[in-house]
């Protein structure tokens, strides 16, 4: 019984893990990825709710994609509304924009722990659990598409709560009536990226459950052999 136990938390640490590297290895996509979030923009009707065309919007994206990579650009963007110029960002969503690129400077560090981790808990159920290893390699497969499944119902909560604890210091709400910044990346372009974000995932977990396949099916060959 402990030993399962220990084997199922195992298994359920190693998914979490796969779950962080597919997720922030899939933001990096999606901060370089222009096409996506112009297709975003255009769906979501951005250039409407915000007065601005489309493509300024597009160059307003690439300067604040640029700004969260930890680029040297400055967030004083001025387009051209209906009613006349207009600065994009105020000041408090800057100060939030900076807190957005710490977290993510952060997590980046984060990502390459936990990528050699992943790698070391790999090769040591290897050598450990030699012929069982598929079936909890199938496991922490089932594990990370479970919790993915579950982020994806309970996207609104969640959001909340990753910005309540990434953000303590509360400066992350904007209304729509005076922020551009909302209206640009509004909720559908959040949805939209985490929808993106959980094809990672699911990629990810996919191709576990198929390392796990192609170890069980290499072992009942060397098992016939004998």
């Amino acid at each position: 019984m402990i030993r399962k136990t220990a084997s199922f938390l195992l298994c359920s640490f190693a998914a979490l893990l796969i779950v962080f590297i597919a997720s922030f290895a899939a933001v990096r996509v999606l901060l370089s990825w222009d096409s996506f979030f112009e297709a975003a923009f255009l769906a979501e009707d951005a250039a409407a709710s915000t007065g601005i065309a489309l493509e300024e919007l597009m160059e307003v994206h690439r300067v604040t994609a640029a700004f969260v990579r930890g680029e040297d650009v400055l967030l004083d963007i001025v387009c051209e509304r209906f009613d006349g110029p207009i600065e994009f960002y105020k000041e408090d969503e800057k100060s939030h924009l900076g807190d957005v690129r710490d977290v993510f400077s952060a997590l980046g560090g984060s990502f390459r722990i936990s990528c050699v981790l992943a790698a070391c808990i790999f090769a040591g159920s290897r050598i450990l659990l030699k012929g069982r290893i598929s079936r909890y390699l199938k496991l922490t497969s089932v594990l990370g598409i479970v919790y993915t499944a579950f982020g994806s119902f309970m996207f609104d909560p969640l959001f909340t709560v990753l910005h309540r604890v990434l953000f303590p210091g509360g400066n992350w709400v904007f209304y729509p009536d005076i922020s551009l910044m909302v209206n640009l990346y509004s909720e559908g372009v959040f949805i939209r990226c985490g929808a993106l974000i959980a094809s990672f995932i699911l990629i990810a977990e996919g191709l576990l459950w198929l390392t796990a396949a192609i170890i069980e099916k290499r072992g009942k060959k060397n098992w016939k052999k004998t």
